[in-house]
């Protein structure tokens, strides 16, 4: 019996493509587009890097007003634009602040949308040589040409947890064809059966 990959449809919360909208217009009306998107992949990389960061800004037991003073701290820190510093500044009194890693994700989505681009995250267990990612590449644009895919950005990561295959992410797809997830599907039908 094989496993077959799994392809999952998870569209991100109304709200934070609402905040990504209005942070996105807001950037190009003061034509500060370049400077916002580098200012977010820099709050990206602190968010994957820190799982405490993460708890910080997704707890339910912190007031508004601290979690908006503690990712200030963070974002001067980070040397981000005004216009950064001042939207998730009014994200986080907002309630938002467990919203901010999924706005992210859907600001470099529309970003993407914008320019024609496709934006792929690649996690393999180890790192993938040139010519597969090149063939990788020919395939998603092929794939998703319909929407109107021009070009692909490849966002690359190793996971050894997924002991093999691969997981790519594109926009709210997501295609598992790793082993790990192909052992979870397993198990998961043998409970059932």
């Amino acid at each position: 019996m094989t496993s077959t990959p799994s392809v999952h449809h998870h569209p991100l919360p109304v709200e934070a493509r609402r905040y990504a909208e209005a942070l996105y217009q807001l950037a190009v009306e003061q034509k500060t587009l370049s400077a916002v998107e580098k200012d977010l992949l820099r709050l990206k990389t602190y968010l994957a890097g820190s799982r405490e960061l993460r708890q910080f800004l997704a707890s339910p037991l912190l007031r508004r007003t601290l979690t908006a003073k503690g990712l200030q701290a963070l974002l001067e820190q980070a040397e981000v634009s005004k216009l950064t510093k001042g939207f998730f500044h009014v994200a986080a009194l907002n309630g938002r602040g467990r919203d901010i890693p999924m706005i992210l994700e859907a600001f470099f989505t529309l970003a993407a949308e914008k320019r024609g681009e496709l934006r792929a995250e690649i996690t393999s267990a180890r790192p993938l040589a040139e010519a597969q990612l090149e063939s990788l590449r020919g395939v998603l644009l092929k794939a998703f040409a319909a929407q109107g895919a021009r070009a692909i950005k490849l966002e690359t990561h190793t996971d050894p947890a997924l002991l093999g295959g691969l997981k790519v992410q594109v926009g709210s797809f997501l295609f598992d064809g790793s082993l790990k997830g192909q052992m979870e599907r397993l198990a998961v039908g043998l409970k059932a059966a």
